[in-house]
């Protein structure tokens, strides 16, 4: 939102405050995937450690649905989120 960083550059505070607040939610919608990404990223390089690791088949196996599970949860709140954005 470059009127909004424009305005805090500028020192007009409460315009970038309501600028903020009236398009606030387009800037979530901005940085969400990002997030999410991160989110999954760090999840992948938690599951590769898991199968690398010398433990029980079952306990593995456990840990992985575990992290699929994760994932799953972020990718539908992810799609849900971007699915009911207004533009």
């Amino acid at each position: 939102m470059e009127f909004n960083k424009r305005a805090t550059e500028e020192g007009d505070n409460s315009r970038a405050r309501e600028l903020l607040e009236s398009h606030g939610h387009k800037l979530n919608m901005r940085l969400a995937p990002g997030r999410i990404q991160r989110q999954l990223s760090a999840l992948n390089k938690k599951a590769k450690r898991v199968a690398g690791h010398s433990i029980s088949g079952a306990r593995k196996r456990q840990l992985l649905d575990e992290i699929t599970s994760e994932k799953n949860r972020l990718y539908q709140a992810g799609y849900l989120r971007l699915s009911l954005v207004e533009y």
